[in-house]
């Protein structure tokens, strides 16, 4: 967490500020409040027999990596589970027993699972995962996981880790991909490229979104994905970056809901 407090104080004036964040998650003694004698209780799921991580076969008997966990924030009770290589499962009694909901779909590598705010029987799925499997677009359920829609294809993309429904505008939704980020101004009937200048060409990897209060984001990504030599210095980028010599990264931001960034 001193890492952590470490990294805020040195970025954090580049971050577009956000009035309606809980204070919680900028008070380092609260963070350690909610940590301490804290009790954990394994609620599953616990169906999987086998875990396929590159060429590697594991016999498990879990889910596997959970890359996004969803709570009705009007049911505690009802948690959606987004694995990165065996879909989407739910729960509607607390844990107690689970259900799997994108056993239909074309793939079970999912990337980022996304809630609609403003309706909780909104859920947007990207599927693949950078890490355990290619995927086939991104799909939209408007009954709670029960069913889904036709896959929305996002330029080349196949791989999506994160998914962001406006707080203030159910209509936009942004995408992170492998292919850069996408942006949807009708609740996700359509989506378009937005364009990130990064100095380099082709697409970036969004790696992450994160919602800045009104309608600014700010979002993290690699502006060349294949590059393998040089200095993040040497790769430039229209703010603040981080990374190593094979990850040059930047952090631009949006004032106007990810139509445009800086």
């Amino acid at each position: 967490m001193r890492a952590a407090a470490r990294e805020r104080e040195r970025w954090g004036a580049m971050i577009p500020a956000n009035p309606d964040e809980d204070a919680a998650f900028l008070d380092p003694e609260a963070e350690k409040a909610a940590l301490a004698g804290s009790t954990w209780t394994n609620i599953g799921p616990t169906k999987a027999n086998v875990l396929q991580n590159g060429g590697t076969t594991l016999n498990v008997t879990d889910s596997g990596r959970i890359n996004a966990i969803v709570t009705d924030p009007a049911n505690p009770s009802t948690i959606y589970l987004c694995d990165s290589g065996g879909g989407v499962w739910k729960t509607t009694d607390g844990g107690t027993t689970w259900a799997p909901k994108t056993e239909a779909l074309g793939s079970l590598s999912c990337g980022h699972l996304a809630m609609d705010p403003n309706n909780s029987s909104v859920l947007y799925l990207g599927l693949g995962d950078p890490f355990d499997g290619t995927g086939i677009g991104l799909v939209k359920s408007t009954d709670g996981g029960a069913t889904w829609s036709a896959p929305i294809f996002l330029g080349t993309s196949t791989e999506i880790p994160k998914v962001m429904v406006a707080p203030g505008n159910s209509s936009i939704v942004l995408v992170a991909t492998n292919s850069g980020l996408f942006r949807s101004t009708n609740g996700g009937t359509s989506f378009s490229s937005v364009t990130l200048a990064t100095g380099q060409a082709g697409a970036p990897y969004v790696w992450d979104i994160a919602w800045g209060g009104g309608s600014s984001f700010t979002l993290t990504l690699e502006a060349n994905p294949t590059v393998t030599t040089g200095t993040p210095s040497q790769q430039p980028a229209s703010a603040s970056r981080t990374g190593t010599a094979n990850q040059p990264t930047s952090t631009p931001s949006s004032t106007d809901r990810g139509g445009t960034t800086t």
